[in-house]
């Protein structure tokens, strides 16, 4: 949230100091290294750190260090307090000292919380407090000076003794008395001591108790990480005229072997250094050592595992798309050897095991870093170099899956909300001991147009645990990643599916839905069954290239396909792949005639259809825009069998009585009248009585069927060669004008026979003499 600070009663020319979103921490007092809002150095009522303004969970938190003294709105503050995020604050520094006026923005956008839980009487539990110490102190004093009092006193009467012998017993007497009344006061003042003291116990259980409820461990994390400061170094690369470029960052974690741990995608830099570029290390502060990096180290694991996320290239799938898995970088460990360690500051402790197994989410951590990409001011001043901290939370410890785990060795991979950026990779983060329990390695981004990338809402980042560290300095690491790389390989085969595996099997997925759409469209005439049998199926990656004029490349995974019996072919191909798909074909050896005819079924599958006469040999070229995209090929060929015409008559039957009155009515049709077969002997049935205009000859076969019967009478024609015909139908009575016509390879229509009509005659034209089956059903 951002806040603004403004000044009074000071010299400062600064009255009016603006703070955003992006500071955590704001430290007022007189240091310039060390705070944000700084005072003149003669005034010397403020100390030089002498509080800190903390953002924590939408509220600023002010901290004390129980030394220089803090008014809130006039009354004293011991330990920490939660500043309204609403109304303005007023911190005095010192007793008559200078006025610090604290003012949150809120974002006017936004309503006003409702139902928030204040917190009445704050100021004035602490006002109490400290009030009560005082209290508590005079009384220790009072109690001090009577004790003494006594002890003088048993002095003072033993003077006395020896120059008055004659007053002793009385004397005596006095004395007994007050040393009674002196020990009954010591008494009471002991209870009264223990008393307060149990109240400053719980009032401080309270204050840490309210608020956010950390108040204590982030006082604590605050110290730690500006013991560890100095050991954290800015690591360049140099160039041969000497100007640096930031790398990342690194902390001393072996000072006596000279060893700096970092990241291993930090450490990798180093290894790929040009000629004449060298690696370097900074030390923070205004006189910065620079040590030399001699030699890098990475963890095994680092290698091993991207091998393993890149060939198995995991994703997860819903519907018809997939969603590419971006992994974590693993094992993202490293080491720096440098020249002259005896100038690197002191180590950073590592946490034991006992504390890393403590470690869990909502554990407030921190780190000391070098964050500077996209900062202001180039994010770090490489001749004075400033390491920034940040305050956070642990918010989960899994595997390098993202998976919960029980086992303390998969415990690798910690998520934390602490801020970053490019550079802080290989911070160390600590907890409230001072002790390393990771190393920052990555974080989440998203892509903006100005910037090259732009931190997620989420704020999840990510560090390695330190125990990989310790496999580095103690030389374990090859043999244990050995053992995990046999492990991780089952590990990603649960969790997620490869690429490859996915695209194929959607590319399947498209192709039967393409073959099923095909066969059903046939069906829908009812006329013929169709059945494929794939000739040749193929997965291939792009290998040969295909420039053309425009400047764009293309990829082709060539492939044969034999067709080796006459019939309709499907060739097509799919992939699941974004990608342009262009399908082209061509006989073999015969590249200058290409075969045509391809459709766009989907974006992701093209095909086309052949008809072969005889055994074929293609070149197949399925072209994509991108390499190594998985293609499917295949060559389907299509047998057509034709339905038996008593079935075909059937469906013709059916067809017309579910759209005739007679169902309706519950009347059920009487079945078979009359029907005429031609059989195969043709050429005694069919004449030839015209020609076309083409100069085809049009052939001609009558029928008669004879009928006792009146009413609504259904024909029904299918040829049998699967042939076009016509057909035209008189009535006995009426021989100039056909009562019905049609025309198909199998028709069915109704036609009205009126009593006392003896027969029904007609003719059937054919361009072929091809056998049909005519039947008259009433």
């Amino acid at each position: 949230m951002p806040i603004n600070i403004q000044i009074q009663r000071s010299a400062i020319a600064e009255k009016n100091v603006l703070f955003g979103d992006d500071i955590d921490i704001i430290n007022i007092g007189r240091d310039p290294t060390q705070c944000q809002v700084v005072f003149l150095p003669d005034e010397t009522l403020v100390g030089r750190q002498h509080c800190v303004l903390i953002s924590v969970a939408g509220r600023y938190r002010l901290e004390t260090n129980g030394n220089n003294l803090v008014l809130v709105n006039g009354q004293p503050v011991v330990g920490n307090l939660d500043l309204s995020p609403d109304l303005d604050t007023e911190l005095q520094l010192g007793n008559g000292g200078p006025i610090v006026r604290v003012h949150p923005t809120l974002n006017a956008d936004l309503p006003p919380t409702v139902g928030r839980v204040s917190q009445p009487g704050l100021s004035a539990i602490t006002r109490d407090a400290y009030l009560r110490s005082r209290k508590s102190m005079r009384l220790a004093l009072v109690g001090l000076a009577l004790l003494l009092m006594v002890s003088c006193g048993g002095l003072l009467i033993t003077g006395v003794l020896k120059n008055d012998q004659t007053t002793t017993a009385m004397r005596m007497e006095n004395v007994e008395q007050e040393v009674k009344s002196s020990s009954a006061m010591v008494s009471d003042l002991k209870e009264l001591s223990e008393k307060h003291r149990e109240e400053v116990r719980a009032l401080t259980n309270a204050l840490q108790s309210t608020g956010s409820g950390g108040g204590a461990a982030e006082t604590s994390i605050v110290e730690a990480l500006a013991k560890v400061r100095d050991s954290v170094y800015l690591v360049v690369r140099v160039d041969s005229q000497g100007r640096m470029a930031i790398v990342g960052t690194s902390w001393v974690v072996d000072r006596k072997r000279g060893y700096l741990a970092t990241n291993a995608h930090v450490a990798e830099v180093f290894t790929q250094l040009p000629t004449g570029v060298t690696m370097m290390v900074l030390s923070p502060g205004p006189k910065s050592t620079k040590l030399k990096v001699t030699e890098a180290i990475l963890h095994p694991g680092y290698a091993s595992f991207a091998s393993l996320w890149d060939t198995y290239r995991p994703v997860r799938r819903f519907g018809h798309s997939i969603d590419n898995i971006q992994g974590v970088p693993a094992f993202d460990v490293g080491l720096f050897k440098v020249d002259r360690p005896e100038l690197l500051a002191a180590d950073i402790p590592r946490a034991k095991e006992a504390e890393l197994e403590k470690m869990s989410a909502g554990m407030t951590i921190g780190y000391v870093g070098y964050p500077s990409e996209n900062v202001a001011i180039g994010g770090v001043n490489l001749e004075s170099p400033a390491p920034t901290t940040r305050l956070g939370n642990i918010s989960a410890i899994t595997d390098y899956f993202n998976a919960a785990t029980a086992s303390a060795k998969d415990r690798l991979l910690i998520q934390h909300s602490a801020a970053s950026s490019g550079g802080a990779s290989g911070s160390p983060i600590i907890d409230s001991h001072g002790h390393v329990l990771c190393v920052h390695n990555a974080g989440n981004f998203i892509s903006a147009i100005s910037v090259a990338r732009v931190g997620s809402p989420a704020n999840i980042q990510y560090a390695q645990s330190v125990d990989l560290v310790a496999e580095l300095l103690d030389g374990k690491a090859k043999a244990k990643q050995t053992i995990r790389d046999k492990e991780l390989k089952k590990v990603v085969a649960e969790h997620f599916k490869p690429r490859k595996e996915v695209e194929v099997k959607i590319a399947r997925e498209d192709l039967d839905e393409m073959y099923q759409r095909t066969i059903e469209d046939a069906k829908a005439s009812g006329e013929f069954t169709l059945s494929k049998t794939i000739v040749k199926t193929l997965n291939q990656v792009s290998s040969k290239e295909l420039k053309l004029k425009d400047g764009t490349t293309w990829y082709l995974p060539e492939a044969e396909m034999t067709l080796s019996r006459p019939g309709v072919y499907t060739i097509a191909a799919a992939t699941a792949s974004d990608v342009d798909l262009v399908l082209a074909a061509h006989e073999k050896g015969d590249e200058n005639n290409p075969l045509t005819g391809n459709i766009a079924i989907t974006n992701s599958v093209e095909a086309f259809w052949l008809e072969a006469a005889e055994s074929r040999v293609l070149t197949v070229e399925p072209r994509v825009n991108y390499k190594d995209v998985e293609v499917l090929m295949e060559a389907a060929l299509w047998e057509r069998k034709r339905k038996p015409v008593e079935e075909l008559h059937r469906l013709l039957v059916e067809g017309w009585s579910k759209g005739s009155s007679i169902q309706n009515s519950k009347v059920q049709p009487k079945w078979l009248l009359v029907q005429k077969i031609v059989e195969s002997q043709v050429a005694t049935v069919f004449q030839e009585i015209n020609k076309t205009a083409e100069g085809a000859p049009i052939y001609a076969s009558k029928f008669t069927f004879k009928t006792n019967s009146s009413g609504t009478h259904l024909f029904t024609l299918v040829s049998q060669d699967s042939v076009d015909m016509q057909i035209a139908v008189f009535k006995s009575d009426s021989k100039d004008a056909p009562e019905a016509s049609a025309e198909g390879t199998w028709i069915s229509f109704p036609i009205e026979v009126a009593a006392g009509t003896k027969q029904v005659e007609g003719v059937v034209l054919s361009l072929k003499k091809s056998p049909y089956e005519l039947r008259m059903y009433k």
